[in-house]
């Protein structure tokens, strides 16, 4: 009985804290609704005032910018994109986490468009869709869609304004994620130092911009480059506020950790050297923060998943034996009972699977909060922009007006309770 009363008791404590927490989520958008749609009308007013043209048209573009961040508010999707420069294990990361080799991944530039990969509880078999309908409905008809759509084929340069769509399971969020609020989405996107792409650099751009947590792939064997400072400094002016955040809304996962790397440098001076990295680029803050990188290994982690599943062809397998053994002839003597026990092995050792562990805990877990932090974050650099300009454009009631603005963003910003098993970091 005694048993029977704390599991009651325990029951009852979790529908509350939900319940706490649910009504803080709503309190809270709340606030940002009425802030963004007051913005918006102070703002409108100054594009029919008397004045020079370029501060009607600097308004309209802060009126445009303010419905841009209330379409974010509203969106069905959080949305994660995994962003670096070329070559950097972008989709590898994403086929790791996919178990299954979907997304074009060579030793070339391979991706040209961003694609939105969103989880659909349930699915048992992958949907590539875009803006005109669906494309494939299965593993080999989406691959096939993706690998043609790669590089600079018939749409060149276009692809960037395509609207692609893989919905699949996420294996990892399919039983054990805690109930979500939102759809959790990741982005595959284009690298950024592609020659002669600046299309794509603007798309790699938009997902950032319109993200609400960030992923940064940053190769072992390519780390201090000039190609990836340049990108994380255009990654800061893009948005400043996620990148404030390690380990809640900014995560970096080191790839191809089974690569040489350039500078000789072993694991344990990875971290120096990328915190020295991002600390030029995007902050000092960041020298002092701790668990946000990831190291892994996300080809030998498929490899190894499609084998351990029995879902792997001869020419995989046999790129996985030639990883682990290093020797053809070996990989022969190796029985199908200690082939399923070494692929399993690889999976740990691979870091996928503390990878996914994060997205589950930190992200997908905490939808609604991380949300209304991306929103807050961006409605507050706009509101600085605004209080600038009407600064320099001698508007003395504005600026009084989007300072007490700023004032009640600020108090909108409390943190939202969380009982999903962890503490968020401020």
């Amino acid at each position: 009985m005694a048993d029977m009363s704390r599991c009651a008791i325990s029951a009852q404590s979790r529908r509350t804290d939900r319940h706490q927490r649910h009504e803080a989520e709503r309190s809270q958008h709340k606030a940002l609704v009425e802030i963004i749609c007051k913005l918006r009308q102070l703002i409108a007013a100054e594009t029919e005032a008397d004045g020079p043209p370029d501060d009607a048209e600097l308004a309209r573009n802060f009126v445009k910018e303010t419905d841009n961040i209330f379409e974010h508010l509203k969106r069905s999707e959080l949305r994660c994109p995994v962003v670096g420069i070329t070559k950097a294990g972008k989709s590898a990361l994403l086929n790791g986490l996919l178990r299954a080799d979907l997304l074009p991944s060579t030793n070339v530039p391979a991706t040209s468009t961003c694609i939105r990969i969103r989880h659909t509880p349930g699915a048992t078999s992958p949907t590539l869709s875009d803006s005109d309908g669906i494309l494939a409905e299965d593993v080999p008809g989406v691959r096939h869609a993706l690998w043609s759509l790669s590089g600079y084929g018939s749409r060149g340069k276009s692809t960037p304004d395509d609207d692609l769509m893989l919905d699949v399971s996420f294996p990892f969020l399919e039983r054990t994620a805690p109930a979500q609020s939102l759809q959790f989405v990741l982005v595959d996107t284009p690298g950024v130092t592609e020659a002669d792409a600046a299309g794509l650099v603007q798309a790699t751009l938009a997902a950032l911009r319109e993200s609400d947590a960030v992923i940064l792939a940053c190769s072992y064997a390519q780390l201090q480059t000039r190609d990836e400072r340049q990108f994380l400094e255009r990654c800061g002016q893009t948005r400043a506020d996620i990148f404030r955040h390690p380990g809640r809304s900014f995560f970096c996962v080191v790839t191809k950790m089974d690569l040489k790397n350039r500078h000789g440098a072993d694991l344990s001076s990875v971290e120096r050297l990328i915190r020295d990295q991002l600390g030029c680029a995007l902050g000092e803050h960041i020298r002092q923060q701790s668990q946000f990188l990831w190291p892994v290994r996300a080809e030998l982690g498929l490899l190894a998943r499609l084998v351990a599943a029995g879902a792997a062809d001869e020419a995989q397998r046999a790129d996985y034996l030639k990883i682990v053994l290093g020797s053809q002839r070996v990989a022969r003597q190796v029985t199908a009972q200690a082939l399923c026990t070494l692929a399993n092995d690889s999976v740990e050792f691979s870091g996928l699977l503390g990878v996914e562990t994060m997205l589950r805990e930190r992200v997908a877990a905490r939808s609604a909060s991380i949300r209304h932090k991306a929103v807050h974050g961006r409605l507050m650099g706009l509101i600085d922009d605004a209080y600038d300009w009407a600064h320099t454009a001698r508007r003395p009631r504005l600026q009084k007006q989007l300072s007490r603005l700023l004032e009640a963003a600020n108090s909108a910003s409390e943190p939202i309770p969380d009982h999903s098993g962890g503490n968020e970091q401020a």
